[in-house]
This record gives structure tokens, sequence and C-alpha cells, in this order.
């Protein structure tokens, strides 16, 4: 699910209003309704609060693994972390040869970068120290 706030003129919001109304992007008045009872509901919140600790307890399990490699990443908030590499191609084609599946983190960045942007929110702890070794080793580029 993905919210958004808009703060501006009247006219654009009519205008953004009206635009939404009439196509793809258009969303339902009764899933606007279900999300506010949900965002409301003290069960749903419980929901919520225990998802953010376990996918935080993934992101932070991987950059602790990741550091042990050497590799310091920032786990921030969120679903994914970007781990710097050398080479993204070579990185893709690393991991997804051990059946990692990775994206490539330029496709993220409005700026220039070798990074690849791996998903925490499927991770399996388990899984941690062997995917951390894999992207270590897709980290740098062989001479």
């Amino acid at each position: 699910m993905r919210l958004a706030v808009l703060s501006s003129s009247a006219s654009v919001v009519e205008q953004i209003q009206s635009y939404r109304s009439f196509s793809a992007g258009w969303t339902s008045r009764i899933l606007q309704a279900a999300t506010s009872w949900l965002l409301q509901d003290g069960e749903t919140e419980n929901v919520v609060r225990r998802a953010r600790a376990a996918y935080r307890e993934r992101r932070h399990a991987l950059a602790g693994a990741l550091y042990e490699h050497g590799l310091e990443i920032n786990a921030g908030d969120g679903l994914s972390v970007l781990v710097p590499v050398e080479s993204e191609n070579y990185a893709l084609i690393t991991l997804a040869s051990r059946g990692i599946a990775v994206s490539a983190g330029s496709r993220f960045s409005t700026k220039p970068t070798s990074s690849v942007r791996v998903a925490t929110s499927v991770l399996q702890l388990s899984e941690v120290h062997r995917v951390a070794d894999a992207i270590s080793a897709a980290a740098a580029t062989p001479r």
C-alpha cells in the first residue's frame, strides 16, 4: 500500500484529483475508507509494529554480516538496502549464479552509482550469512 500527502494550491489539487479520477492511478473510495479505518485500528497498529521490527531485524542482520566481510552499509529503514559494488553487472550475474536475485542500484538513484539493491523483506534470518558471503564475493570485480 502506498500513500501520499499533497500540499498545493486548490487549483493544482483539483487538477490532480481530476486526472487521477479517470486514469489508471485512480484509488477507490472504498479502499480509501478501508485504509482510514485500518490506520485507526489498534490491532492493525500492533501488526504494523511487529512487521516493522521484523524488517528492521533482517536489515540489521544483513548489515552486520556484511560488516564482517568489510562492507559497511547504511541499514536505514524500509524493505531493502543498497550495497556498493565495483561493477553492477558483475554483481548481478555473480549473485544470480548463486540463486540470489537483486536489482541494479542505479535504477533507484538519480545520481551515478554502482550498487545492488537487496530486498530484505523476504530475507530469512537463516540465510543472512549465505547471502552476505555471496554479496561479498560479488562486490569486488576479480582482477
